[in-house]
């Protein structure tokens, strides 16, 4: 019987080690808890809010969306800097942010929702 492998065996006690790390930083073996798919929750606080200096509109029609901190598995806190955007009509806009409970801090997706007159 012919026996075929997908790595010679120093390629492949190299990869092993290489993926079990590549999983702990993105979060698939951390440490962090997740409420739902969509929703995080860490132990962590989120830092104080950035300053950030707020250029002209682009246009009458531009909303300035403000930064916010995010979380990125296996690294931390990373903050997103705000943006200008496009006023949708018929939509209002939801700032990301975090909210303490359930033992940790949850993080609450923004964005463009239905409704408002904005």
């Amino acid at each position: 019987m012919l026996s075929i492998r997908l790595f010679p065996k120093p390629l492949a006690r190299f990869l092993a080690p290489l993926a079990a790390a590549g999983m702990i930083l993105t979060g698939v073996a951390g440490g962090e808890r997740t409420a739902a798919a969509s929703e995080v929750v860490v132990a962590m606080a989120p830092p104080a809010p950035r300053i950030e200096l707020v250029s002209a509109a682009p246009s009458p029609h531009h909303l300035w969306t403000p930064g916010y901190w995010g979380y990125h598995q296996g690294y931390g806190h990373r903050w997103v800097p705000g943006s200008w955007q496009v006023n949708r009509p018929g939509y209002t806009w939801s700032q990301p942010g975090w909210v303490r409970g359930g033992g940790g801090w949850t993080f609450r997706h923004g964005g463009w929702g239905r409704g408002g007159h904005r």
